[in-house]
């Protein structure tokens, strides 16, 4: 019996499992992949529209200051 022999076959084997474990991983993590992108696409879509609205009001009420009108009240201070 060559000394050699066990030591590649447990190699084999290792690298086989080794790949499919990865191709299992790979394929459970393609399923989530998609879904994943999509929320972090609305998220960054709903912060960045959030961020100019909010720019865009602080814009509003700084003009208006300047035009000395009145600025009502709508719960936001800024």
């Amino acid at each position: 019996m060559n000394p050699c022999r066990p030591s590649i076959s447990r190699d084999l084997v290792i690298k086989a499992a080794t790949k499919i474990g990865m191709r299992l991983t790979t394929k459970q993590l393609a399923k989530y992949v998609p879904f994943a992108g999509q929320i972090v696409s609305a998220a960054v879509g709903y912060a960045a529209i959030r961020y100019l609205g909010e720019e865009h009001m602080k814009d509003c009420i700084r003009v208006a200051r300047q035009a000395h009108l009145e600025v009502p009240l709508l719960g936001y201070s800024g």
